[in-house]
């Protein structure tokens, strides 16, 4: 299914999605460092929780984006297309990984996951600090990844609005932040 308002680039619902999922890997990150420095106990178990929560809601978003997917990019040249493509590819890589892993330190630790203390799934497993440590790694190095990827996006976006002066970066923008 392809979302489109017209031919001018992603529909509304493609762009929403786009712009919540980078404010949530940014969140993510956040918490995730943050989560490093609090002590045990409550405010950490509740850090925790949100993490794990809105994680899960950014693989849910991820199954919608990549089912509601804008047309391929037309503009640019052919390596500027694959180069764009290969990034996609990578970010929904990454996107999907990384919440993986997370949830299979998770398990690996034999601790349960939980969606906003509404919805418990008990680990499969028991504890095994080893596999536990080992996608703990994934998890933490993926997430950089995507901040670098993410980032290599960005400055793609903005050397096409100020440098090549086409409408790549207006066409990812609310509607009401483009000018007329």
């Amino acid at each position: 299914m392809t979302d489109t308002t017209d031919n001018a680039g992603p529909g509304a619902a493609a762009r929403f999605i786009h712009w919540t999922m980078a404010a949530l890997i940014l969140g993510l990150y956040v918490l995730g460092l943050a989560m490093d420095e609090l002590a045990r106990g409550a405010p950490r178990d509740f850090a925790m929780l949100l993490h794990q929560s809105f994680g899960l809601v950014l693989v849910a978003l991820l199954a919608v984006r990549l089912a509601v997917r804008p047309a391929a990019a037309r503009a640019g040249t052919r390596i500027e297309r694959l180069a764009a493509r290969a990034a996609h590819a990578a970010l929904y890589a990454l996107m999907a990984a990384v919440p993986l892993a997370g949830i299979a330190t998770q398990w690996a630790r034999g601790r349960a996951l939980d969606f906003f203390g509404l919805v418990t799934l008990p680990s499969p497993m028991g504890g095994d600090r080893a596999l536990a440590k080992l996608f703990g790694g994934i998890h933490e190095t993926g997430a950089t990844a995507i901040l670098v990827v993410a980032a290599i996006h960005a400055a793609a976006a903005l050397w096409h609005h100020f440098v090549r002066r086409d409408d790549v970066l207006r066409a990812m923008l609310p509607r009401r932040l483009v000018p007329r």
